[in-house]
């Protein structure tokens, strides 16, 4: 009698066991559903919706628009873009020592006018450039016979 009980008692907890498990297994890839147009497959793992129809005697697929995802894809093309433009700015400012983070206003690059003395120099440098071509060609004059003939 004990091992009826027993047998009967394995018997339960076998059936039992049985639809929990079948539960705890994943349920297909894709769902389907019928429509007037057709069959709209939803694929569970990636949210992606397509509309299946016959035609001609064969099954095909079409992807339905799906405005969420075209928005998603666009948000991350931009904040791909923003991050690169940030780090491009950052190597801007780093290469013209104007990414002093630290400071309230960004700094500006000084200008300085040359001293008058300064501008004598260079006039000074120019006159003797000019007198030195002057003294040349004068040599180069005499060297053709004064008159401009070669000799």
């Amino acid at each position: 009698m004990r091992a009826l009980w027993v047998g009967f008692a394995l018997v339960a907890l076998t059936s039992a066991a049985t639809p929990s498990l079948a539960a705890e297994e994943p349920s297909g890839r894709y769902t389907m559903e019928r429509t007037d147009d057709g069959i709209v497959r939803l694929d569970t793992q990636t949210g992606a919706m397509s509309l299946c129809r016959r035609d001609d005697g064969r099954w095909s697929c079409e992807a339905m628009k799906d405005s969420q995802r075209v928005l998603r894809d666009e948000l991350d093309r931009l904040q791909a873009e923003n991050r690169s433009l940030k780090a491009q700015l950052e190597d801007m400012e780093e290469t013209f020592g104007l990414g002093d983070k630290h400071a309230e206003t960004p700094k500006s690059p000084e200008f300085n006018l040359p001293s008058e003395q300064d501008v004598d120099k260079a006039f000074d440098y120019l006159e003797a450039m000019l007198k030195k071509l002057k003294e040349r060609m004068e040599k180069l004059d005499e060297k053709q016979g004064g008159d401009g003939r070669e000799l």
